[in-house]
């Protein structure tokens, strides 16, 4: 799961700030853009057939489904309680067996996960390097576009915006000094969620659909789902614009490493900053 906090939106920021801070990442995108206008895109759909077809629109109406039906579990969960470090990691539980399913269906037809997602396409060091430079020049895009629209929310409805449930609950254990979960919730976010939600959106998910649809079509939808199923309407179009980054700098790379790269960068440096605001809250002793 993505995690992106709450920023202030009364804080003032002026317009020439904004244009400085998403100058680089506006400049490095559209220059990946413009050179996979040029070469080709590097996410080959050779391999995939009918069977991922249905596969893919199997997963992805269960996603769907889980954002159109409201969770009972959520809506009766007791306020106030802390994530234990066993519901953490049962929900990293969820997210391996994802991943075995997906992995396990290419294996079942014969097809290699680590070809069919271009992992070996580049050496590791360079595909975490630039993983790692892409999110660095893209961070500010997204901060000034979550910090536009939660307040544009906030003017139009009046009401507090909310965060996603993940952050809430790790801003919670962190607050209650609940190491344990701490611990396990930052290890799912920034380990297993990565891993698991790239294999599926961007690995499996937009080349399925590349094949089928083309990569415009596959990108806006896969995005759009990957947006919208984390639920939470103050951060959907900064999670769709890092969905679309996420999906150029696959197709720019053609490794499915530098895109996890990204996402893991992303949600250690939203758990970093809510652990440092929570410390810098805590009353001194």
């Amino acid at each position: 799961m993505i995690e992106l906090a709450a920023t202030d939106p009364q804080a003032a920021i002026s317009p020439v700030a904004i244009a400085i801070l998403m100058m680089p990442g506006t400049i490095v995108f559209t220059r990946l853009v413009s050179q996979i206008r040029e070469r080709g895109g590097r996410v080959s759909t050779e391999g995939f057939g009918l069977p991922d077809l249905f596969m893919g629109f199997f997963l992805a109406g269960f996603f769907a489904l889980n954002v159109l039906m409201p969770a009972v579990a959520h809506d009766k969960a007791p306020t106030g309680e802390v994530m234990s470090p066993k519901q953490a990691i049962m929900g990293s539980l969820v997210y391996i067996v994802l991943l075995a399913l997906i992995v396990g269906f290419l294996r079942m037809r014969k097809l290699s996960p680590l070809q069919m997602f271009g992992v070996n396409r580049m050496p590791i060091w360079k595909a975490l390097l630039m993983g790692g430079l892409l999110i660095a020049a893209l961070f500010p895009v997204l901060a000034v576009a979550s910090w536009v629209t939660q307040g544009v929310l906030k003017n139009l409805i009046d009401a507090p915006v909310h965060e996603q449930d993940v952050v809430k609950v790790f801003r919670d254990a962190a607050s209650a000094n609940a190491q344990p979960s701490v611990i396990a919730l930052f290890i799912m976010a920034t380990v297993a969620a990565p891993i698991v939600e790239e294999v599926l959106f961007r690995g499996y998910f937009y080349a399925v659909f590349k094949s089928w649809a083309g990569p415009v079509a596959s990108l806006i939808f896969t995005s759009t789902l990957f947006a919208v199923i984390h639920n939470t309407l103050a951060v959907t179009p900064a999670l769709l614009m890092l969905a679309v980054a996420l999906t150029v700098a696959y197709e720019w790379s053609g490794s499915l490493l530098v895109p996890i790269t990204m996402h893991a960068v992303f949600n250690t440096a939203q758990l970093g900053y809510l652990l440092a605001q929570t410390a810098s809250a805590s009353p001194t002793p």
